[in-house]
């Protein structure tokens, strides 16, 4: 296993993935009136800070590339002990890395970024990219990968019809305490340059 360069753009023509891509940032429930309609994974709330972690299989060579990162996309440094997420990193390196570099070759999948929350020992796989503009569902994420490492806490499905929209907003019964709803089958929303997935944060 190798620490990996920037990974090129495939002859398939997909998206170009950088070694490491920031985590992408959320928006407030309020502010993406976009997703209402949508059929959504309603999730318990992460930390929104972490591991970023491209694994590359080099297909003709054979070879398996790993780069860490944090949520801001900026490489880290094994060997700096004094990183906050130098132990979490050195961790899932040494330990899990290979768990999911053996999921890949089962499902035949070449290249993707890993984003862990990390919260001291809780950890947690809240999202997978697979391209610089294409992320894995949560129940993707959650049928490849649940059972060899812990995935976000998924509360419920449910289509955001107006009476669920209010039962959110009053945060009562299955809706208290802090979410974040990611749509079924992945979509993004625009604004300004950026393109952003189309989730929303719900913060008590």
């Amino acid at each position: 296993m190798q620490q990996s360069e920037p990974l090129e753009e495939t002859s398939s023509g997909t998206s170009n993935v950088p070694t490491i891509l920031a985590y992408p940032r959320i928006l407030d429930f309020e502010d993406i009136p976009e997703i209402e309609g949508q059929f959504v994974y309603v999730i318990r709330h992460y930390v929104e800070e972490g591991l970023a972690i491209v694994i590359y299989r080099d297909l003709r060579e054979g070879d398996v590339y790993l780069s860490v990162g944090d949520f801001d996309g900026k490489p880290i440094d094994l060997t700096d002990e004094k990183h906050p997420l130098y132990s979490a990193a050195l961790e899932f390196v040494q330990h899990e890395s290979s768990k999911f570099v053996a999921m890949m070759k089962v499902a035949r999948i070449e290249k993707m970024i890993l984003y862990i929350s990390v919260n001291k020992d809780d950890w947690e796989l809240v999202d997978l990219r697979s391209s610089l503009d294409k992320f894995y569902g949560p129940g993707m994420i959650r049928d490849l990968f649940s059972k060899i490492f812990p995935t976000q806490d998924v509360i419920k499905t449910v289509a955001l019809d107006e009476t669920v929209l209010e039962a959110i907003k009053r945060g009562k019964g299955s809706y208290k305490g802090d979410l974040i709803l990611k749509c079924s089958k992945f979509k993004t929303v625009g604004r300004g340059r950026e393109l952003l997935p189309l989730y929303a944060r719900v913060k008590r």
